[in-house]
This record gives structure tokens, C-alpha cells and sequence, in this order.
């Protein structure tokens, strides 16, 4: 069962209207103690002359986040000459 109470997309904040093709992310936070999910809604499609979708640009932010987060772990990388 789909619940579609959304007012508004979480990334542009532009209205939700009926007939636009949307993706719902669902969201737990492990800090509360309410397991009930929240949600956030993406535009599915480009929207208003965009090249990307709200959805794909969330996508992309969060894959540079991770490379950021990564990188920063990874620490300087060292470089070892093996012998033959």
C-alpha cells in the first residue's frame, strides 16, 4: 500500500502535484526510539527545464559524500615498488 500525504519535494521544495512521476526515500533514524520511517519525495523526472532530476542530483550528492568520506579514511596512500 503506497501512503501519499507530501505536500512537497524535499529537494526542490516545489509543489507535488498530480501526474508528476516521483520517488519516495524512506528513512529510519537509529537515534530515536520510534521505528516508525520517515520519508522524503523526489521529483522521478526532470522537472522545469532541469537536466537532471531532483532524484538523480540527490543521487549524485550523495556519491560524492561518500567519495569525500572515503578518501578522507583512506589517508595518504603509500607507494610500494615491488622487486622482480
Amino acid at each position: 500500500m503506497i501512503r501519499y500525504n507530501a505536500r512537497f519535494y524535499d529537494y526542490c521544495q516545489s509543489s507535488i502535484v498530480a501526474g508528476h512521476r516521483w520517488v519516495g526515500e524512506k528513512i529510519y533514524n537509529p537515534q530515536s526510539g520510534n521505528q516508525e520511517p520517515a520519508y522524503r519525495y523526489f521529483h522521478a523526472e526532470p522537472f522545469g527545464g532541469q537536466e537532471e532530476s531532483c532524484w538523480e542530483k540527490r543521487q549524485l550528492q550523495r556519491e560524492i559524500a561518500r567519495m569525500a568520506l572515503t578518501q578522507e579514511n583512506a589517508g595518504p596512500l603509500r607507494v610500494v615498488k615491488l622487486a622482480a
